[in-house]
């Protein structure tokens, strides 16, 4: 093989292996650990703080009113379970991110 075509080869291996590193601290994982929260729906929280409460439509916490029944327990949920997030998720859908509201459960100083 001529050179040209080797250093080709190595700065391709090279672009994959960066990309599919980069890829990877960027992916990160989510590590949710779910609970029911004292207010009856089933909370997560991941290793960055963020909260987030179970919500089959992505919208309304499940166990927050009779329309939206509770009907999973905590042990069954993970990372990719159905969710509506505190902060950009929540401010989209609800006009507020819940995190500066006193006494709501995105707060971070309210307890759980």
């Amino acid at each position: 093989m001529n050179k040209i075509v080797i250093i080709i080869i190595v700065v391709l291996l090279l672009i994959l292996l960066l990309g599919g590193g980069i890829w990877f601290l960027m992916s990160g994982s989510k590590k949710i650990t779910w609970k029911k929260s004292r207010f009856g729906w089933i909370v997560g929280t991941d290793e960055k703080g963020v909260r987030r409460c179970y919500a089959a439509d992505k919208t309304n916490c499940n166990g927050s009113a009779a329309a939206f029944p509770l009907s999973v327990n905590a042990a069954a949920l993970n990372d990719d379970s159905p969710a509506l997030v505190c902060g950009a998720d929540h401010l989209a859908k609800w006009g507020n991110t819940g995190i500066t509201k006193p006494n709501h459960w995105c707060n971070p100083d309210v307890s759980l």
